[in-house]
């Protein structure tokens, strides 16, 4: 959008700009003079760098680095050699980090990680705490007198074990367990969509090919192939679970309308299906199954709860609800914990193959990430920035 100069996109852009915002980019790949003029437009940051070279020529052309370690984007270990290089132009995030590696750590777990690597210790705590407060104009404490009390205390400066937090001179969290007094809500959602029945996502061919999501592990990006499917006597695509084409739907959340329906491979689920309502950016539910039963269960659990995550198999429901705009739970973090605990194990009975299979769903509608993906729209090609068809002739490309 910022490259096409899209007239919504550069005028968010000016609002940022004339309230002194500092505007963080997301632009994977993006290299050459397509990234200088991204830069010229203001945008300062990047926390979607792959691998090195990427980042180093974003740092050169005066970009902040941001070294993300999420769920399923890690980055870390392609870019941790930039951190005494370039230590004033990185910072450390996670991204999409779910709730069970949050319990094990977060930005600490990266400075842990960083001096194991031989990294200057000073240039660690540089990029986890003093870039972030200057470059964001957070008003928080640096321990300079007259400031706010902001601080962790920690076991010691290798291991980053931390014991204390501390906001505003109160000890807000000891020895992992937070001692923030629990808030009751009342659940805000936008929740409008029908239950779908499991015919409504069955698809027929009207090509030789069909175009195929591939989802891979550790990454946000997916490639984009072509296959012939399997059809019935209808022409009705099916699963194909010898060759791991299962199908992917996404459900418009927010109205009553048909699924968007395409294939995907490298989920190597075996059996059943996964549904998740947290999915970037618009977050209508994605689901993919190795049957129109399972998958359309799922979905309906998701409906029925007004947002979650879930795993059916044969019928039989797990279901995680994020009553919270779909997107959270009102229960403590601990309770939560414990319950995606279990929803993992029980998606691990069908799906051994992905770390997180959750959080790969999660990311494959988003239209921004290359190569293919899927929207309540249909399939769309984000290296053409426009929307394409399932299915393909032979003449077609």
């Amino acid at each position: 959008g910022v490259l096409q100069n899209d007239p919504k996109v550069i005028g968010m852009l000016d609002i940022a700009k004339t309230l002194n915002k500092p505007i963080d980019g997301h632009a994977p790949g993006l290299r050459g003079e397509d990234l200088i003029r991204y830069i010229d437009h203001g945008i300062t940051t990047d926390h979607e760098c792959t691998d090195y070279d990427e980042a180093l020529e974003k740092i050169q052309n005066g970009m902040m680095v941001i070294i993300r370690e999420g769920s399923d984007a890690k980055n870390f270990e392609s870019l941790e050699a930039l951190i005494d290089q370039y230590p004033d132009m990185l910072m450390f995030c996670s991204d999409d980090k779910n709730c069970l590696d949050l319990e094990k750590g977060h930005i600490n777990e990266l400075c842990k990680r960083a001096i194991q690597k031989g990294h200057k210790l000073m240039n660690v705590l540089k990029i986890a705490c003093l870039n972030p407060i200057k470059h964001y104009h957070l008003p928080v404490g640096r321990l300079r007198p007259g400031d706010s009390a902001d601080f962790i205390i920690v076991k010691d400066l290798e291991n980053f074990e931390i014991l204390e937090t501390h906001i505003d001179g109160i000890l807000v969290a000891e020895h992992g367990k937070s001692l923030i007094a629990h808030v009751p809500i009342t659940p805000i959602n936008q929740f409008w969509t029908l239950k779908k029945h499991e015919d409504e996502f069955k698809v027929q061919c009207t090509g030789q090919k069909i175009r195929v999501i591939v989802a891979q592990e550790g990454s946000l990006k997916t490639k984009s192939m072509l296959i012939t499917p399997l059809v019935d006597e209808e022409n009705t695509i099916l699963y194909d679970l010898d060759r791991d084409i299962l199908k992917l739907a996404c459900v418009c959340r927010y109205k009553n309308q048909d699924p968007s329906v395409c294939f995907v491979k490298g989920f190597g689920l075996k059996k059943g299906a996964i549904a998740s309502s947290v999915a970037h950016d618009s977050h209508n539910i994605m689901a993919c199954g190795t049957n129109d039963r399972d998958l359309s269960a799922a979905v309906n659990a998701i409906i029925d709860a007004k947002g979650g995550l879930c795993c059916s198999i044969d019928g039989k429901i797990k279901l995680l609800p994020l009553p919270i705009a779909g997107l959270m739970s009102d229960e403590e973090g601990q309770v939560i914990i414990e319950k995606l605990k279990e929803l993992n194990a029980y998606i691990k009975t069908c799906a051994p193959q992905l770390s997180h299979p959750l959080m790969t769903l999660s990311f494959l509608g988003l239209l921004v990430i290359p190569e293919l993906k899927l929207s309540d729209f249909g399939l769309f090609d984000v290296n053409e920035f426009a929307f394409t068809s399932l299915c393909v002739s032979d003449r077609s490309k």
